[in-house]
């Protein structure tokens, strides 16, 4: 578990130029998914009158339900920072009475900081919850407790006022302060204006963190979305889809007579594609304890030996048959065979709603298993960094250790992920229309890297240097270089004459080198613009800079 977050961690990301990610959760289960993925904060807000009671407004909600929900939330979470939020009229009374009502979130409820809506008006209780030792996270803009006197949820536009009121409550004492409905360039210059964490909702991308409401974000909510919410899953269409299939099984009478959830997921997989990938997952799964239930590929010989060495599983030449046989089903078939053979188990009927299928090609998406979603499987891709060999009896996994991409439907990503950690991998999530960004960086970080030490070779061989020589005289750099990327990263790894601004050594750098190693000019173009990007106090002249 990375360190626990503070109010102290939220002023050091805007100082360091870290954006916040904050989201809002009411529960237990909700609130430990979040905190496990990584979220930074989270707020139980009084919106839960809304998305979880119903109601029109936040104004009924009580601090006795207020507590209830944040105690819930704070005993799920290990590294976010909880911020209860103040109800209305637990803080508009007397300071006194506000400080109490604050001082139970933290005492009862276990939160960490508290919210309360207001500009310089609510100056004196932010002052006062301060001195009390109670963080504060103000909120400004629209702020829905007092919709009755804004005439509605309308946007705030008096930049004066807005500037005004933020300035005030900084100066009161508040950790970070919600803007919320806000244009985008007033935003802007509150943000720059502060010296606290500015968390946007509804106010642009310039403020120092974001917040949204669970519900929207994740498509619970389906029946009304703000215009600056992005919907990252539907779980109310997953949901409909999910009690849909349960009515269906009890009504056609399968409930019960097929495999029941006894705690034990279904780990029933099968191969389809018995190359080098598919028999290495195949063997190494067995191994961890998943039941190989079928293999298909494009010969059945290909198919039985396969079976052979993973010591199970039917052998079929029709990958539709194979496919029926379990529910996690793997395509590991060349990149341009996926989508086919998706296409044909899809149309005979080998995919339903129980279905799971991964490919595992770097370069495509789970896009390309469309004809498998629309039967109502669950899609994804898993694709391991790690290049494979023949597998040889009694053979270390490569799986051990390396790293592992996944993405596709909320299903297959589970899954994906319990895979993954089963075979001693290391799994991360990538959004699914960035799959051909990630692949270029994985080509990049290998192919282009041996690209580039073919040529740093071939100039040391025409210095006079047989080839294993100049290896052993490079070695040593390579291997200091990715260290230095690692610690440092890559801007300020860079060294070597750009860096110094010695443009005489450059000179003669290309100067010496024959016209057929002109990608070397390539090279020293790549490496200028790589500096660039160092801290301006770290940079050469920009006249210097031309010069080189």
């Amino acid at each position: 578990m990375t360190s626990q977050v503070t109010t102290s961690t939220f002023i050091k990301m805007k100082q360091q130029g870290k954006k916040i990610t904050t989201l809002t959760a009411y529960d237990y289960p909700f609130a430990r998914l979040m905190d496990e993925a990584g979220i930074d904060s989270i707020l139980v807000g009084d919106s839960l009158g809304m998305v979880v009671q119903g109601r029109q407004t936040t104004l009924p909600v009580t601090m006795d339900e207020m507590l209830y929900h944040t105690a819930m939330v704070a005993r799920a979470c290990q590294r976010a920072l909880v911020v209860g939020d103040m109800p209305f009229m637990s803080y508009q009374g007397a300071v006194t009475e506000a400080v109490l009502n604050a001082g139970r979130f933290l005492k009862e409820a276990g939160a960490a900081a508290v919210k309360l809506e207001g500009g310089a008006d609510v100056c004196p209780v932010i002052a006062a919850l301060a001195k009390a030792g109670i963080p504060v996270q103000a909120h400004i803009g629209l702020t829905p407790q007092s919709v009755h006197q804004m005439g509605g949820f309308k946007v705030q536009r008096d930049e004066k006022r807005l500037l005004k009121d933020a300035k005030e409550v900084e100066g009161a004492g508040a950790f970070s302060v919600v803007l919320e409905g806000i244009p985008s360039p007033i935003s802007e210059k509150i943000t720059q204006a502060l010296t606290i964490p500015t968390i946007g909702i509804g106010a642009g991308p310039h403020c120092d963190g974001q917040v949204l409401v669970m519900h929207d974000m994740l498509g619970v909510n389906d029946r009304f979305l703000p215009k600056f919410v992005k919907k990252y899953v539907d779980l109310a269409a997953e949901t409909r889809k999910g009690v849909a299939a349960y009515i269906n099984d009890v009504q056609q009478g399968r409930f019960l007579r097929m495999p029941m959830n006894t705690n034990k997921p279904d780990k029933r997989f099968c191969i389809i594609g018995c190359g080098r990938v598919g028999v290495n997952l195949a063997v190494f799964l067995t191994q961890q304890g998943y039941g190989p239930a079928a293999l298909a590929s494009r010969t059945l010989c290909s198919a039985r030996n396969a079976a052979s060495v993973v010591r199970g599983g039917a052998v079929f030449a029709d990958p539709a048959a194979a496919a029926r046989e379990g529910k996690i089903v793997l395509i590991t078939t060349p990149d341009d065979h996926i989508q086919p053979v998706c296409d044909q188990v899809a149309s005979a009927g080998g995919f339903d709603e129980h279905s799971v299928v991964f490919h595992l090609s770097g370069a495509l998406s789970s896009d390309i298993l469309s004809s498998a979603r629309e039967k109502g499987a669950g899609t994804g891709s898993i694709h391991p960094l790690q290049a494979f060999a023949p597998y040889e009896s009694k053979a270390v996994s490569p799986f051990e250790g390396i790293n592992v991409s996944i993405e596709g439907t909320p299903q297959a990503r589970t899954l994906g992920e319990a895979m993954v950690m089963a075979l001693k991998a290391r799994p991360f999530n990538i959004p699914t229309d960035a799959k051909t960004l990630y692949h270029a960086a994985a080509v990049m970080a290998s192919n282009y890297l041996v690209t580039l030490e073919h040529v740093a070779l071939t100039l040391l061989g025409c210095a006079g240097l047989a080839p294993e020589q100049a290896f052993e005289i490079l070695e040593p750099l390579i291997q200091g270089t990715l260290r230095n990327i690692a610690t440092r990263g890559s801007v300020d790894a860079l060294t070597g004459p750009v860096v110094r601004g010695d443009e005489a050594i450059i000179a003669r750098h290309l100067s010496d080198i024959d016209k057929r190693y002109l990608k070397y000019r390539l090279c020293i173009d790549c490496w200028v613009s790589i500096h660039w990007r160092s801290p301006e106090k770290d940079r050469i002249s920009p006249k210097r800079l031309i010069r080189v």
